[in-house]
């Protein structure tokens, strides 16, 4: 694919998602339709450029969609181990008495009850999917054609910088800006990174990044 057209690949998919992303979590767009909305736009437009990305490039490795055995449970399995270790995290860099809990709340308030609600919870589904398709579909793909060795760790960090908008918008003047989201699409995106390479799948990354969010995203843990 070439050095050159992947960078734009990746610059693409950065300043799109990044603009998305910095319109969808400004407080004003808390629980409101318009987060979804700016979200699944851009993500739609991406994914579709990722369909022609792929249909024009024979040169791509294919991120295979075709459910498998073990699928399922295996995304399960990943998704419930980074669901545990990201509330870990969160105790230590967000937890009682830290005086950062306002970074987690404000999320929460941002998102509104997911668990709650089926309706938001079907948005945040079809995001995901979408997510995956663009991020461990096409820029990991396109990273792969370059260095199988670093196509995960790069596409991660590519991931955490498209989320980088959220730690000014969802900051607080006090506790200062919020780094949660960038560092979870960091960690996220080196094991969802890791697994689409060693499995060769999107389906398994996209049950464990579904599973992963839902149970993030909201209410508070009883924990908190």
């Amino acid at each position: 694919m070439g050095k050159i057209n992947t960078l734009r690949v990746i610059a693409l998919v950065v300043v799109g998602v990044a603009a998305a992303q910095a319109f969808a979590m400004q407080p004003s767009n808390a629980n409101s339709w318009r987060l979804w909305a700016a979200l699944l736009a851009a993500y739609g437009v991406l994914g579709g450029l990722a369909v022609l990305a792929f249909r024009n490039n024979s040169e791509l490795p294919r991120p295979i969609l075709l459910p498998k055995g073990g699928d399922l449970s295996l995304g399960v399995l990943v998704g419930v181990v980074t669901v545990a270790v990201a509330f870990l995290g969160l105790q230590v860099i967000a937890g009682p008495g830290t005086g950062r809990e306002i970074w987690l709340f404000r999320l929460y308030a941002q998102s509104g009850n997911i668990q709650g609600e089926s309706q938001l919870t079907i948005l945040l589904g079809l995001v995901v999917v979408l997510e995956e398709l663009v991020w461990r579909g096409w820029v990991l793909s396109s990273l792969r054609t370059v260095s199988e060795r670093w196509a995960a760790p790069l596409s991660a960090l590519a991931y955490a910088l498209a989320h980088l908008p959220v730690f000014f918008t969802l900051g607080d003047p006090v506790a200062g800006g919020n780094p949660l989201i960038p560092l979870a699409a960091l960690g996220g995106g080196l094991v969802w990174g890791y697994m689409t390479q060693l499995t060769g799948r999107v389906l398994p990354t996209i049950i464990a990044h579904g599973v992963f969010t839902y149970f993030l995203v909201g209410p508070p843990p009883r924990l908190f």
